[in-house]
């Protein structure tokens, strides 16, 4: 029996959803804000992204990948989900000494990147290619295992568009007409003027050009530079905070070292609690975790989605 794990889009609670009669499309209600969900099983599910390397295709699973043939320790490829199930595609840089560039834009050590549908991969010399789904459903818990190795696809082959050489040459005639035309029927008036005429057009486009120009220095006022979050280390009590903050709390990309045992995030829906000397490395939004990696005291690591 297909057992899928998914999160409302309408009020966020995850829901563990039981195919029992095998069927492709199941729906239900979500016993908390009573919304009317379908629930895609099967052969139907559509993959959660793909990462193309020359023809060969690695699909991407929710979590961290590795990607084939990339040492560890130069890139982290994490997927993770929104509350309405749309995967987002996260490639951080972990050092500065491999080259790693996204569209030709070189990455530095700690840099992250989401990745969008066609964006061109270069990692360590290897050239990959990135293309997302346009839909998304639930991803599958049984099988897990097998989830988190990506498996070579051969991608089906593009059609090429086909072009017509004789509707070319035809274009090609019809433009020379249309010149031709313009050429030899075009009004002799308004190729002869005469000098006084010419003279007056431009006095009157230099007197429109000056008023035009002095309308828009009264018009336009300076705007102060928007100043760039700064790294800061902030002392919270229980915590240190080590990243980016906007008005004394976490804002952006970082680390929280806990002094003592304390929630790692007051919107945990599980409620977890990190010990003294845990790390959690990841993006907070105005003092909240949106998502990270715990590293706890004992080497064991936890990937954790809590979201905006």
């Amino acid at each position: 029996m297909e057992k899928l794990r998914i999160k409302c889009p309408s009020c966020g609670i995850v829901l563990e959803v039981r195919n029992s009669k095998n069927e492709k499309v199941k729906k239900i209600t979500c016993p908390n804000c009573q919304k009317q969900l379908a629930i895609t099983f099967g052969d139907m599910a559509v993959p959660i992204g793909s990462l193309y390397e020359g023809s060969t295709r690695y699909q991407l699973n929710e979590g961290a990948n590795a990607i084939p043939g990339i040492p560890s320790g130069i890139v982290e490829l994490r997927v993770v989900r929104l509350k309405d199930g749309t995967p987002k595609h996260i490639l951080r840089a972990l050092t500065g000494e491999q080259k790693v560039e996204v569209n030709g834009q070189n990455l530095m050590q700690d840099d992250e990147v989401v990745l969008q549908r066609g964006d061109e991969l270069t990692i360590d010399g290897k050239a990959f290619c990135f293309e997302k789904p346009q839909e998304n459903h639930g991803v599958s818990s049984h099988d897990s295992e097998q989830q988190h190795q990506p498996v070579p696809i051969s991608p089906e082959p593009k059609e090429e568009p086909k072009t017509s050489k004789s509707s070319w040459l035809l274009w090609l005639t019809g433009g020379m007409v249309v010149i031709l035309l313009f050429l030899f029927l075009w009004p002799t008036k308004f190729v002869h003027r005469s000098v006084e005429e010419t003279k007056k057009s431009e006095r009157s486009i230099m007197t429109n050009s000056q008023k035009v120009v002095k309308k828009s220095e009264k018009t336009m006022t300076p705007q102060p530079p928007k100043q760039p979050k700064a790294p800061t280390k902030i002392d919270l009590g229980y915590a240190v905070w080590d990243g980016k903050s906007v008005n004394g709390k976490p804002d952006g990309y970082g680390t929280m070292t806990f002094r003592s045992a304390n929630r790692i995030d007051s919107r945990d829906d599980q409620g977890r609690i990190a010990q003294r000397g845990d790390k959690v490395r990841g993006n907070y939004i105005d003092g909240h975790l949106e998502y990270g990696t715990w590293m706890k005291s004992d080497g064991s690591k936890e990937e954790i989605f809590i979201g905006q």
